[in-house]
């Protein structure tokens, strides 16, 4: 369930000029269209951000009367509804939440969903003409990080291509844009901490705390930064986090947090000092703007003693009704399949990885990346076999070894990497073994790198996870996060993990 603040500007009861022209007006054609934008599975638990967005990618405008949307949702486009030459017009689930997000004023709402798992969505034209089509999905090779990573799923040209072809869509890269955070929950102390979680900046502005049943009532001493970051600090890995006197969301002034590593509430975060104590277990709002600046992964907060934490990914939040941050000229190698022979290597084995990427006559060389558990990564140079198929030969590794690998694909111009960056999964990978342990339960096993379980252990009480790697059956899952859990048993030779 979201729940949502209604303290902004919202749509005007009649949706805008902008978008309806005088039929008379216009001569009207068989424009291109095109389903250019997706938003399927948003990042935020207060606003509803789901919306499809429609291109005109033709020289003249194109009249939407009578058009519609099939497949996932359901949406009959407005009588004189008009499209201009180069625009974009968005139709959402919730146009008054896409309005106090993005600005933008969008039609809707429409009726269903957006499956989270992947669906398919057609946009007919008045004589029930099918004139696109989009069968999207969540999984690898489809932009995985666009499942409730935050962006959206953008095409990245106009061309025409089949609608289950992943290469065509990318995340959203706008993560340089301001984005408007909103979290309710209970005030358990005193004292607010906010950390991001590994090397990187933001800049955040127009910082409120207020209670719910005092809305005007703000908390925060100094959150608009208009003259200096009085009442604000940094500590530990944090400590750089300074005033920002050129920048801000709507004028100058915001705060810059700068973090040297992965933060945390205990040792490395940004305080503030607030104008009153929130009441024990009070209701209240937190509410800011964020601009990502360089580095990290997501932004988090939680108030000292507990509660409802703040998690925001910062990542590119999508563009609706305004030119897609992904679009290029021409399309980018991406890697369609990968595949291991044997199937289950053993320690005597060495491993044929092969490999298919669409789009091969842009890709000059691919080269193989690979690590031994948390070992120094290796590299292979990946032959060509044509068609866009790709082999390498892995050399055999011990028993009980995770080998986790990633492709850098180049063509003349720009490098490509595989998983994505963007993606919340840093490399592929297979398991060595042997099968020298019995038992009648399944096998998990951890693998945690010398540094992260370092950091683990320097505070075996603390309720921040470190990275690692998991392998279950044959299967490797890497960049999981785990921690000890449970109270005096943290203490005992034998850990329990979360």
């Amino acid at each position: 369930m979201r729940g949502r603040s209604r303290s902004a500007a919202f749509l005007p009861a009649a949706f805008p000029a902008c978008v309806f022209f005088s039929l008379a007006a216009l001569r009207l054609c068989a424009a291109p269209l095109f389903i250019s934008e997706i938003m399927y599975h948003d990042a935020d638990p207060v606003f509803s951000l789901e919306f499809v967005e429609i291109h005109n990618a033709g020289g003249e405008a194109a009249e939407l009367s009578g058009w519609r949307l099939e497949g996932a949702v359901r949406y009959a486009f407005p009588e004189g509804t008009v499209i201009g030459a180069g625009d974009y017009l968005v139709v959402a689930e919730d146009p008054e939440d896409i309005f106090v997000q993005y600005g933008v004023e969008a039609l809707g709402p429409y009726r269903g969903r957006l499956n989270n798992g992947g669906e398919t969505l057609v946009l007919f034209d008045s004589a029930g003409t099918e004139v696109d089509r989009v069968d999207y999905d969540d999984t690898w090779p489809w932009p995985v990080v666009a499942d409730g990573g935050g962006p959206s799923l953008e095409r990245i040209d106009f061309e025409p291509a089949a609608g289950d072809d992943p290469s065509v869509w990318s995340p959203a890269e706008n993560a340089d844009a301001w984005r408007l955070v909103e979290r309710v929950g209970h005030a358990t102390s005193t004292g607010y901490r906010l950390w991001l979680t590994a090397a990187g900046e933001c800049l955040i502005d127009d910082v409120e705390l207020t209670p719910l049943d005092a809305p005007w009532e703000n908390l925060v001493r100094n959150g608009t930064f208009d003259e200096d970051a009085a009442s604000w600090r940094g500590f530990g890995g944090h400590r750089s986090s300074k005033w920002e006197s050129e920048e801000g969301y709507e004028a100058p002034g915001s705060f810059r947090i700068v973090s040297k590593g992965a933060g945390s509430q205990s040792s490395s975060a940004v305080t503030f000092s607030m104008s009153s104590n929130p009441t024990p277990w009070g209701l209240y709002r937190l509410r800011f703007r964020v601009k990502p600046v360089s580095g990290a992964c997501e932004l988090e907060g939680a108030f000292l003693g507990g509660g409802t934490p703040l998690k925001v990914p910062l990542s590119g939040i999508g563009t609706p009704g305004k030119p897609n941050s992904a679009a290029r000229p021409g399309r980018p190698p991406v890697l369609l399949s990968r595949r291991i022979f044997p199937a289950e290597p053993t320690s005597g084995d060495a491993v044929e990885l092969r490999a298919e990427f669409a789009n091969p006559e842009t890709i000059r060389e691919v080269v193989l990346h690979y690590r031994l558990n948390f070992g120094r990564e290796k590299e292979e140079t990946v032959t060509g076999e044509g068609g866009g198929r790709w082999r390498v030969e892995i050399p055999p590794a011990r028993s009980k070894t995770a080998v986790r690998y990633r492709f850098t694909v180049k063509t003349e111009t720009e490098e490509f990497s595989f998983p994505r960056p963007d993606d919340p999964t840093p490399y592929y990978g297979y398991f060595v073994y042997d099968g020298e342990d019995e038992s009648p339960l399944p096998f998990v096993w951890l693998f945690i790198g010398g540094p992260e379980l370092s950091r683990l252990n320097a505070d075996i009480w603390s309720r921040n996870y470190v990275r690692g790697t998991i392998v279950f059956g044959r299967e490797v899952y890497d960049n999981i996060r785990v921690r000890y859990r449970g109270g005096s048993v943290r203490s005992h030779p034998k850990k329990f993990y979360k």
